[in-house]
Protein backbone atom coordinates (compact mmCIF):
# COMPACT_ATOMS: atom_id res chain seq x y z
CA UNK A 1 0.00 0.00 0.00
CA UNK A 2 3.02 2.13 0.87
CA UNK A 3 4.57 1.84 -2.35
CA UNK A 4 1.35 2.82 -4.18
CA UNK A 5 0.59 5.38 -2.47
CA UNK A 6 4.19 6.54 -3.10
CA UNK A 7 3.77 5.98 -6.87
CA UNK A 8 0.55 7.96 -7.08
CA UNK A 9 2.43 10.82 -4.92
CA UNK A 10 5.12 11.03 -7.21
CA UNK A 11 3.05 10.60 -10.79
CA UNK A 12 0.75 13.54 -9.38
CA UNK A 13 3.74 16.01 -8.62
CA UNK A 14 5.46 15.35 -11.49
CA UNK A 15 2.74 15.16 -13.79
CA UNK A 16 3.96 17.46 -16.18
CA UNK A 17 7.19 15.45 -16.84
CA UNK A 18 5.13 12.41 -17.23
CA UNK A 19 2.69 14.15 -19.70
CA UNK A 20 5.35 15.43 -21.68
CA UNK A 21 7.05 11.39 -21.97
CA UNK A 22 3.41 10.34 -22.98
CA UNK A 23 3.05 12.83 -25.82
CA UNK A 24 6.40 12.66 -27.53
CA UNK A 25 5.33 8.74 -27.89
CA UNK A 26 1.47 9.35 -28.31
CA UNK A 27 2.37 11.93 -31.52
CA UNK A 28 5.11 9.76 -32.72
CA UNK A 29 2.65 6.42 -32.88
CA UNK A 30 -0.03 8.73 -34.28
CA UNK A 31 2.00 10.72 -36.60
CA UNK A 32 3.20 6.89 -37.87
CA UNK A 33 -0.05 5.54 -38.26
CA UNK A 34 -1.15 8.69 -39.86
CA UNK A 35 1.60 9.58 -42.46
CA UNK A 36 1.62 5.63 -43.43
CA UNK A 37 -1.85 5.26 -44.19
CA UNK A 38 -1.84 8.87 -45.74
CA UNK A 39 1.18 8.26 -48.32
CA UNK A 40 -0.80 4.60 -48.96
CA UNK A 41 -3.93 6.66 -50.20
CA UNK A 42 -2.03 9.07 -51.62
CA UNK A 43 0.36 6.76 -54.30
CA UNK A 44 -3.22 4.88 -54.77
CA UNK A 45 -4.85 8.27 -56.06
CA UNK A 46 -1.73 9.11 -58.11
CA UNK A 47 -2.06 5.67 -59.92
CA UNK A 48 -5.42 6.71 -61.01
CA UNK A 49 -4.47 6.00 -64.63
CA UNK A 50 -4.04 2.11 -63.85
CA UNK A 51 -6.01 2.09 -60.28
CA UNK A 52 -8.32 4.20 -60.10
CA UNK A 53 -10.62 5.26 -56.70
CA UNK A 54 -13.61 6.00 -56.72
CA UNK A 55 -15.72 7.97 -53.53
CA UNK A 56 -19.44 8.27 -53.19
CA UNK A 57 -20.63 11.59 -52.01
CA UNK A 58 -20.27 10.73 -48.60
CA UNK A 59 -17.02 8.76 -48.33
CA UNK A 60 -18.29 5.77 -48.18
CA UNK A 61 -18.59 3.45 -49.61
CA UNK A 62 -15.03 3.64 -51.42
CA UNK A 63 -13.62 1.02 -54.21
CA UNK A 64 -10.36 0.47 -55.73
CA UNK A 65 -10.02 -0.89 -59.24
CA UNK A 66 -8.10 -4.19 -59.31
CA UNK A 67 -6.46 -5.20 -62.45
CA UNK A 68 -5.47 -8.76 -61.86
CA UNK A 69 -9.37 -9.03 -60.64
CA UNK A 70 -11.32 -7.00 -63.19
CA UNK A 71 -13.33 -5.59 -60.46
CA UNK A 72 -13.30 -3.26 -57.98
CA UNK A 73 -12.84 -4.28 -54.32
CA UNK A 74 -13.99 -2.48 -50.86
CA UNK A 75 -11.48 0.35 -49.94
CA UNK A 76 -11.90 1.18 -46.48
CA UNK A 77 -9.04 0.60 -43.98
CA UNK A 78 -6.41 3.08 -44.94
CA UNK A 79 -9.06 5.78 -45.02
CA UNK A 80 -11.11 4.71 -41.65
CA UNK A 81 -6.84 4.92 -40.45
CA UNK A 82 -6.27 8.51 -40.96
CA UNK A 83 -9.47 9.42 -39.73
CA UNK A 84 -8.93 7.10 -36.14
CA UNK A 85 -5.45 9.06 -36.42
CA UNK A 86 -6.85 12.55 -36.39
CA UNK A 87 -9.31 11.51 -33.68
CA UNK A 88 -6.00 10.26 -31.46
CA UNK A 89 -4.71 13.67 -31.84
CA UNK A 90 -7.78 15.70 -30.85
CA UNK A 91 -8.05 12.98 -27.86
CA UNK A 92 -4.61 14.46 -27.52
CA UNK A 93 -5.26 18.26 -28.08
CA UNK A 94 -8.26 18.31 -25.12
CA UNK A 95 -5.38 16.17 -22.50
CA UNK A 96 -3.38 19.21 -23.47
CA UNK A 97 -5.95 21.93 -22.36
CA UNK A 98 -6.12 20.44 -19.17
CA UNK A 99 -1.88 19.34 -18.31
CA UNK A 100 -1.14 22.58 -20.11
CA UNK A 101 -1.57 26.23 -19.41
CA UNK A 102 -2.52 28.46 -21.34
CA UNK A 103 -5.44 26.78 -22.25
CA UNK A 104 -5.85 27.79 -25.39
CA UNK A 105 -3.14 25.48 -26.65
CA UNK A 106 -4.89 22.41 -26.51
CA UNK A 107 -7.95 23.90 -27.98
CA UNK A 108 -6.04 25.21 -30.70
CA UNK A 109 -4.00 22.08 -31.68
CA UNK A 110 -7.93 20.51 -31.34
CA UNK A 111 -9.76 23.01 -33.55
CA UNK A 112 -6.43 22.45 -35.98
CA UNK A 113 -7.80 19.08 -36.05
CA UNK A 114 -10.67 19.33 -36.83
CA UNK A 115 -10.43 21.48 -39.76
CA UNK A 116 -7.98 18.95 -41.75
CA UNK A 117 -10.81 16.45 -41.29
CA UNK A 118 -12.93 18.49 -42.78
CA UNK A 119 -11.01 19.45 -45.27
CA UNK A 120 -10.04 15.93 -46.43
CA UNK A 121 -13.29 14.93 -46.04
CA UNK A 122 -14.26 17.35 -48.73
CA UNK A 123 -11.38 16.37 -50.67
CA UNK A 124 -12.35 12.72 -50.87
CA UNK A 125 -16.34 13.66 -51.12
CA UNK A 126 -15.48 15.62 -54.60
CA UNK A 127 -12.63 14.04 -55.77
CA UNK A 128 -14.84 11.50 -58.40
CA UNK A 129 -17.09 14.38 -59.44
CA UNK A 130 -14.23 16.26 -60.02
CA UNK A 131 -12.12 13.32 -62.45
CA UNK A 132 -15.83 13.25 -64.03
CA UNK A 133 -16.05 17.16 -64.61
CA UNK A 134 -12.31 17.14 -65.90
CA UNK A 135 -12.52 14.26 -68.61
CA UNK A 136 -16.38 14.88 -69.24
CA UNK A 137 -15.65 16.52 -72.86
CA UNK A 138 -13.64 13.38 -73.62
CA UNK A 139 -16.58 10.87 -72.87
CA UNK A 140 -18.49 9.88 -75.96
CA UNK A 141 -21.50 7.59 -76.89
CA UNK A 142 -18.83 4.86 -77.84
CA UNK A 143 -16.49 5.13 -74.77
CA UNK A 144 -19.74 4.78 -72.47
CA UNK A 145 -21.23 1.97 -74.63
CA UNK A 146 -17.86 0.27 -74.67
CA UNK A 147 -17.43 0.88 -70.95
CA UNK A 148 -20.87 -0.36 -70.29
CA UNK A 149 -20.55 -3.85 -71.75
CA UNK A 150 -17.31 -4.67 -70.51
CA UNK A 151 -18.95 -3.76 -66.60
CA UNK A 152 -21.66 -6.06 -67.50
CA UNK A 153 -20.03 -9.12 -69.04
CA UNK A 154 -18.01 -9.04 -65.79
CA UNK A 155 -21.02 -8.84 -63.51
CA UNK A 156 -22.65 -11.97 -65.34
CA UNK A 157 -19.04 -13.27 -64.66
CA UNK A 158 -19.57 -12.54 -61.18
CA UNK A 159 -22.92 -13.59 -60.92
CA UNK A 160 -21.42 -17.28 -61.78
CA UNK A 161 -24.74 -17.89 -64.07
CA UNK A 162 -24.55 -19.32 -67.83
CA UNK A 163 -27.42 -16.98 -69.52
CA UNK A 164 -29.59 -14.10 -68.29
CA UNK A 165 -32.71 -16.31 -67.71
CA UNK A 166 -30.92 -17.13 -64.00
CA UNK A 167 -29.59 -13.69 -63.53
CA UNK A 168 -31.09 -12.42 -60.38
CA UNK A 169 -31.10 -8.40 -59.48
CA UNK A 170 -31.08 -6.69 -56.22
CA UNK A 171 -34.42 -5.13 -57.12
CA UNK A 172 -36.32 -8.16 -58.35
CA UNK A 173 -34.88 -10.60 -55.12
CA UNK A 174 -36.01 -7.64 -52.84
CA UNK A 175 -39.58 -7.64 -54.62
CA UNK A 176 -40.42 -11.46 -54.77
CA UNK A 177 -39.52 -11.11 -50.95
CA UNK A 178 -41.88 -8.49 -49.99
CA UNK A 179 -45.12 -10.02 -51.90
CA UNK A 180 -44.57 -12.92 -50.23
CA UNK A 181 -44.36 -11.37 -47.09
CA UNK A 182 -47.63 -9.37 -47.81
CA UNK A 183 -48.74 -12.90 -49.14
CA UNK A 184 -48.19 -14.41 -45.74
CA UNK A 185 -50.14 -11.56 -43.81
CA UNK A 186 -53.39 -11.19 -45.86
CA UNK A 187 -53.61 -15.23 -45.09
CA UNK A 188 -53.03 -14.80 -41.55
CA UNK A 189 -55.62 -11.98 -41.45
CA UNK A 190 -58.07 -14.22 -43.55
CA UNK A 191 -58.29 -11.52 -46.29
CA UNK A 192 -56.78 -13.74 -49.03
CA UNK A 193 -57.19 -17.50 -49.41
CA UNK A 194 -54.07 -19.95 -49.48
CA UNK A 195 -55.90 -21.70 -52.85
CA UNK A 196 -55.85 -18.52 -54.99
CA UNK A 197 -51.87 -18.35 -54.47
CA UNK A 198 -49.51 -18.96 -57.09
CA UNK A 199 -47.99 -22.05 -57.34
CA UNK A 200 -44.62 -20.90 -56.95
CA UNK A 201 -45.59 -19.23 -53.54
CA UNK A 202 -47.05 -22.04 -52.17
CA UNK A 203 -43.31 -23.81 -50.75
CA UNK A 204 -42.85 -20.46 -48.61
CA UNK A 205 -46.52 -20.33 -47.75
CA UNK A 206 -46.61 -24.06 -46.65
CA UNK A 207 -43.28 -23.81 -44.28
CA UNK A 208 -43.79 -23.85 -40.17
CA UNK A 209 -43.52 -20.50 -38.35
CA UNK A 210 -39.86 -21.03 -38.07
CA UNK A 211 -38.91 -22.18 -41.29
CA UNK A 212 -40.42 -18.90 -42.61
CA UNK A 213 -37.86 -17.18 -40.11
CA UNK A 214 -34.45 -19.04 -41.22
CA UNK A 215 -35.77 -18.64 -45.03
CA UNK A 216 -36.58 -14.86 -44.56
CA UNK A 217 -33.02 -14.47 -43.04
CA UNK A 218 -31.21 -16.45 -46.32
CA UNK A 219 -33.11 -14.06 -47.91
CA UNK A 220 -31.77 -10.50 -46.17
CA UNK A 221 -28.18 -12.50 -46.95
CA UNK A 222 -28.91 -13.17 -50.22
CA UNK A 223 -30.46 -9.44 -50.96
CA UNK A 224 -27.38 -8.10 -49.42
CA UNK A 225 -25.26 -10.04 -51.67
CA UNK A 226 -26.80 -8.63 -54.67
CA UNK A 227 -26.80 -4.71 -53.61
CA UNK A 228 -23.39 -5.07 -53.30
CA UNK A 229 -22.30 -7.15 -56.23
CA UNK A 230 -24.72 -4.23 -58.09
CA UNK A 231 -22.87 -1.77 -56.02
CA UNK A 232 -19.74 -2.99 -57.45
CA UNK A 233 -21.27 -2.93 -60.86
CA UNK A 234 -21.82 0.52 -61.13
CA UNK A 235 -18.97 1.52 -59.63
CA UNK A 236 -16.78 -0.72 -62.26
CA UNK A 237 -18.93 0.92 -64.92
CA UNK A 238 -17.99 4.02 -63.48
CA UNK A 239 -13.86 3.40 -63.61
CA UNK A 240 -13.63 1.52 -66.75
CA UNK A 241 -15.81 5.13 -68.65
CA UNK A 242 -13.28 7.36 -66.82
CA UNK A 243 -10.21 4.57 -68.28
CA UNK A 244 -11.16 4.28 -71.62
CA UNK A 245 -12.03 8.56 -71.47
CA UNK A 246 -8.22 8.27 -70.51
CA UNK A 247 -6.96 6.30 -72.94
CA UNK A 248 -8.39 7.77 -75.95
CA UNK A 249 -7.04 11.17 -74.79
CA UNK A 250 -3.67 9.55 -74.16
CA UNK A 251 -3.37 8.18 -78.10
CA UNK A 252 -4.50 12.00 -78.56
CA UNK A 253 -1.34 13.12 -76.70
CA UNK A 254 0.56 9.89 -78.59
CA UNK A 255 -0.51 11.01 -81.86
CA UNK A 256 0.40 14.84 -81.49
CA UNK A 257 4.06 13.89 -80.45
CA UNK A 258 4.64 11.06 -82.88
CA UNK A 259 3.59 13.62 -85.38
CA UNK A 260 6.15 16.66 -84.29
CA UNK A 261 8.71 14.06 -84.33
CA UNK A 262 8.34 13.01 -87.36
CA UNK A 263 7.84 15.57 -89.49
CA UNK A 264 10.02 18.18 -88.13
CA UNK A 265 11.79 18.80 -91.83
CA UNK A 266 7.93 19.85 -93.08
CA UNK A 267 7.74 22.21 -89.78
CA UNK A 268 10.64 23.99 -90.42
CA UNK A 269 10.13 24.75 -93.73
CA UNK A 270 7.25 26.81 -92.31
CA UNK A 271 9.81 28.35 -89.93
CA UNK A 272 8.40 25.87 -86.99
CA UNK A 273 11.12 24.44 -84.54
CA UNK A 274 9.96 22.39 -81.25
CA UNK A 275 12.74 20.63 -79.05
CA UNK A 276 11.58 17.70 -77.06
CA UNK A 277 15.16 16.17 -76.55
CA UNK A 278 15.04 17.55 -72.37
CA UNK A 279 11.54 16.32 -72.09
CA UNK A 280 10.51 12.29 -71.51
CA UNK A 281 7.59 12.53 -70.18
CA UNK A 282 4.93 12.11 -72.88
CA UNK A 283 1.92 14.51 -70.85
CA UNK A 284 4.89 16.85 -70.49
CA UNK A 285 5.70 16.60 -74.44
CA UNK A 286 2.27 17.37 -75.35
CA UNK A 287 1.56 20.25 -73.46
CA UNK A 288 5.08 21.61 -74.02
CA UNK A 289 3.71 21.51 -78.02
CA UNK A 290 1.02 23.18 -77.18
CA UNK A 291 2.31 26.06 -75.43
CA UNK A 292 5.33 26.43 -78.27
CA UNK A 293 2.05 26.84 -80.72
CA UNK A 294 0.57 29.30 -78.83
CA UNK A 295 3.76 31.23 -79.12
CA UNK A 296 3.48 30.61 -82.95
CA UNK A 297 2.38 33.85 -85.58
CA UNK A 298 -1.50 33.20 -86.98
CA UNK A 299 0.47 32.07 -89.75
CA UNK A 300 2.81 28.99 -88.64
CA UNK A 301 -0.46 28.05 -86.48
CA UNK A 302 -2.58 27.72 -89.53
CA UNK A 303 0.39 25.76 -91.30
CA UNK A 304 0.79 23.70 -87.89
CA UNK A 305 -2.66 22.85 -88.04
CA UNK A 306 -2.54 22.04 -91.45
CA UNK A 307 0.65 19.50 -91.85
CA UNK A 308 -1.20 17.46 -88.99
CA UNK A 309 -4.58 16.90 -90.71
CA UNK A 310 -2.18 16.10 -93.71
CA UNK A 311 -0.39 13.32 -91.46
CA UNK A 312 -3.60 12.43 -89.79
CA UNK A 313 -4.94 11.72 -93.66
CA UNK A 314 -2.17 10.01 -94.60
CA UNK A 315 -1.93 7.42 -91.37
CA UNK A 316 -5.74 6.43 -91.76
CA UNK A 317 -5.10 5.86 -95.41
CA UNK A 318 -2.16 3.61 -94.45
CA UNK A 319 -4.65 1.59 -92.08
CA UNK A 320 -7.27 1.08 -94.39
CA UNK A 321 -4.23 -0.21 -96.99
CA UNK A 322 -3.01 -2.36 -94.44
CA UNK A 323 -6.65 -3.87 -92.99
CA UNK A 324 -7.73 -4.63 -97.30
CA UNK A 325 -4.05 -6.22 -96.89
CA UNK A 326 -4.93 -8.67 -94.46
CA UNK A 327 -8.19 -9.28 -95.41
CA UNK A 328 -6.54 -10.25 -98.87
CA UNK A 329 -4.55 -12.41 -96.90
CA UNK A 330 -7.39 -14.23 -94.93
CA UNK A 331 -9.28 -14.81 -97.74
Amino acid sequence: QMCIRDRIYDFCEDESDNFIGFSISYLLITGGVFLGAGCSVLMSLLSWKTTPVVFSSVIFPAFKYKPLLGYPISYYGKIYTMYVAIGAFILWSTLLSVYVEPMHYGVSAGIFAIIGALVMSIYFSTYTSYNYKLWQDCITDKTVYSAWLMAKGRYIQRQSVTTLMELQTFRETLNSKKRLIQLDEEIASRKRSKDTVASRDQDYLNLSYRKKLIWLHNADERISGLFQNELIFMTLFQMLTLMSAQSATSKEHQELVRFVRTNRAELKKHGIRISLTNIVDLELRYYWILSQKQGMTPEQQVAFNQEFARYQEEKLKKEMEQRELDLRVQQ
